[in-house]
């Protein structure tokens, strides 16, 4: 929100309607105009409590106006283009608050994102297979192997949560983009589930290997899990 715009409207209005400046005392509304722009630089709970603090302030002004003669058409005002506003906003960065931590609910026990790359060592361990039963080809021998499995449930696990990133909508927006950067990871994520899984389900020994190959250039979603806690701290402190 332009709290610039806002916080001029407020003035012009007030003078408008022939209010002084500190008609009521006690409560300065630009100032709490003032930390809501500044919030916006902070995280979700910081937002949350500048707007409560400038409903607060609001309310007290509405309160202290009733005193001052010729005020009514102003403290309409304030009801239809500020109150309501505020009303919303609140609403607004609640919702986006739960939205966070709902987020970080889902993403908290799939931060290790290692479980998505098959070991190398799998291949020796299929050929001591094949070699035990001479009929097994290479992919029915991959499947036989616990890693297998491991890779199998991980990209389970973190479709849900690669989903859950990609879906991820905020209400009213922080000076950072942090839509976007969930909204990317979650992208980056599925990218790497996809390839995982076709890795794990090479049909030949020389696949499987030359993904191994391709996975060491392949910038994995894992990789990024520190700017991922940094986020969540952020926006949830």
């Amino acid at each position: 929100m332009n709290w610039t715009k806002k916080r001029n409207d407020w003035r012009k209005a007030r003078d408008d309607n022939g209010i002084k400046k500190g008609a009521v005392a006690g409560v300065s509304i630009g100032d709490a105009i003032g930390k809501m722009a500044k919030a916006e630089e902070k995280g979700y709970p910081t937002l949350l409590a500048a707007a409560n603090s400038l409903k607060g302030n609001l309310v007290k002004y509405q309160s202290g106006l009733k005193k001052v003669k010729g005020s009514k058409d102003f403290s309409g005002w304030i009801a239809k283009n500020f109150m309501k506003d505020v009303d919303g906003l609140i609403a607004d960065i609640s919702a986006d608050l739960k939205s966070v931590k709902g987020l970080h609910n889902t993403a908290r026990n799939s931060v290790d994102l290692r479980a998505l790359i098959p070991e190398l060592s799998m291949v020796q361990e299929a050929n001591n297979l094949m070699k035990s039963k001479p009929n097994l080809s290479w992919f029915d021998a991959i499947k036989k192997l616990n890693q297998y499995s491991i890779v199998a449930n991980a990209a389970k696990e973190f479709s849900i949560t690669a989903k859950a990133y990609r879906n991820v909508k905020f209400k009213y927006p922080l000076k950072t983009d942090y839509q976007k950067f969930f909204v990317d990871f979650g992208k980056q994520l599925q990218s790497d589930i996809a390839f995982s899984v076709k890795w794990v389900t090479s049909k030949s020994q020389d696949d499987f290997i030359n993904s191994h190959k391709s996975a060491k250039a392949r910038e994995w979603a894992h990789n990024k899990n520190g700017d991922l806690a940094k986020a969540f701290q952020f926006l949830m402190k």
